[in-house]
């Protein structure tokens, strides 16, 4: 976002950015589709496991009876708590093993929202992750010397938002796409057979091309999936793997050098955004303790 803003602040010391949008037109549909999975997950709980185990692992749902907020939690997190579990030292295991501290802030949050779902997943974005976006954005852009302007959090424009129904924002793309996608990884159908900031993209049918309206959320794409596993990565893959890391209080470095070796072999964006997320935790513990 700095390099973005810099490249910008050539040309233009003011932009309009369009944060605000997927947190209250609906636009993150894997997550927001929430209550669908619940329903899906209620109705295989219902059936012989001889059925149901294999359909839930076919869906992506857990073996248990997960609760909204586990839900939530397990869409929303980059590294889910089993993984994170798995590479911690016992010493750590012990204090992340339940969370606590973190765990009921986010579970007190989220209910704290509203009466479904929906309500609380919304709330959540609006009331926390957006503030860290915002707060992204500005830093960055000011930094460049770029003034940005964020006009989908224009209090007018939220209420608004926040009073419309759930299918004005997201909606099935037709009549027979629920009944699809009830058979379907909620990745597989996500944009594909609904339309997530369904609002928008009516406001704005006559002035944006259908390029533009009918693409799938497109957020920031970065290969970091190839970083994860060719050379450019060397220098932080050393920092945490070679140089007696300050990570080692944390994680245990011979379950994280066979976690990447295994990762690796099928290297994928989200696991090289793992890696991407512990070199930073490395350099931001190296410059704590100098």
């Amino acid at each position: 976002m700095y390099l973005l803003a810099r490249a910008v602040s050539r040309s233009h010391k003011v932009v309009l950015t369009g944060e605000g949008a997927d947190e209250i037109f609906l636009g993150y549909s894997r997550i927001f589709r929430l209550s669908f999975d619940l329903r899906r997950q209620a109705l295989l709980a219902a059936l012989p496991d001889v059925i149901g185990r294999p359909a839930r692992r076919h869906l992506g749902l857990p073996k248990f009876k997960a609760s909204d907020f586990e839900f939530f939690l397990a869409r929303y997190t980059y590294f889910p708590q089993a993984e994170k579990l798995g590479l911690a030292t016992p010493a750590w295991r012990k204090d992340i093993g339940h969370d606590a501290g973190l765990i009921d802030w986010m579970n007190n949050a989220y209910h704290s929202g509203g009466a479904t779902p929906v309500e609380r997943i919304r709330q959540f974005f609006v009331r926390h992750h957006l503030p860290a976006l915002l707060e992204m954005v500005d830093n960055t852009t000011m930094a460049a010397g770029v003034e940005s302007r964020v006009p989908f959090t224009d209090h007018r424009i939220v209420a608004l938002a926040l009073r419309m129904s759930f299918s004005e924002h997201l909606r099935w793309k037709h009549a027979l796409a629920p009944f699809q996608a009830a058979f379907a990884p909620i990745e597989k159908f996500s944009e594909t057979l609904d339309v997530s900031k369904a609002a928008l993209r009516t406001l704005y049918r006559d002035r944006l091309p259908a390029s533009v309206l009918t693409r799938k959320k497109l957020g920031f794409p970065l290969p970091l999936g190839k970083w994860a596993t060719d050379q450019s990565s060397m220098p932080f893959r050393d920092l945490v793997f070679k140089e007696s890391p300050a990570i080692a209080d944390y994680l245990d470095i011979g379950a994280l050098r066979r976690w990447y070796a295994r990762r690796s072999q099928a290297a994928n964006d989200a696991f090289g955004k793992q890696l991407w997320l512990i070199c930073n935790l490395e350099i931001f513990l190296r410059q704590l303790s100098s």
